[in-house]
């Protein structure tokens, strides 16, 4: 599911790559080298989304723990980002055939330009992790709620038939009772 969610986005962003190169007269194989670096890109992300994921079930934001959970989410979305921009790059400059530039310096330019993005994913990626989690939590209390509301109105219902089956038969023998005298 993570590989067709992360194609599709490829798919998305590579169409705006191709338009912004369409616009400005650019060669056709704009298309495909648009793909191949928004299919590369994507790709990164669909092999970290797994450990973001699990880092977000593992170390979740609570009210008690929020302030020390934010600062570890904050440092390593920043570390994994760095790490995936600085492989993207890499390939980025490959395809591009541009393999001289893959310097400190073209690296920490594209650092400083993509960075933003790069993060904005991790945090998606760990704001929608806990959403379902949340809601997912939210459901299951609202079924147990809902067990327990039969569990009692079945005890009630079972506590009314069982009281008033005695009375019921105390009141015939009393009636009994009296026309005997």
């Amino acid at each position: 599911m993570i590989w067709l969610i992360w194609t599709i986005v490829a798919l998305f962003f590579s169409t705006q790559v191709y338009m912004m190169y369409y616009s400005s007269g650019k060669p056709s194989d704009s298309l495909r080298q648009g793909l191949l670096v928004q299919a590369s890109a994507c790709y990164l992300w669909a092999l970290a989304t797994p450990l973001v994921l699990w880092l977000a079930r593992r170390y979740r934001i609570d009210r008690n723990n929020w302030q020390r959970r934010v600062l570890l989410h904050f440092f390593v979305s920043v570390a994994l980002s760095s790490a995936l921009i600085v492989l993207h790059f890499v390939i980025y400059m490959m395809i591009m055939g541009h393999k001289e530039k893959i310097t400190p310096f073209w690296t920490f330019r594209l650092f400083v330009l993509e960075s933003d993005r790069w993060l904005l994913v991790y945090w998606f990626i760990f704001l929608t992790s806990h959403a379902a989690n949340y809601y997912r939590s939210y459901r299951e209390g609202e079924l147990k709620a809902s067990q327990l509301r039969t569990q009692l109105a079945q005890s009630q219902f079972g506590s009314t038939e069982n009281a008033g089956a005695p009375s019921l038969s105390f009141q015939h023998s009393s009636i009994h009772l009296r026309f005997v005298k």
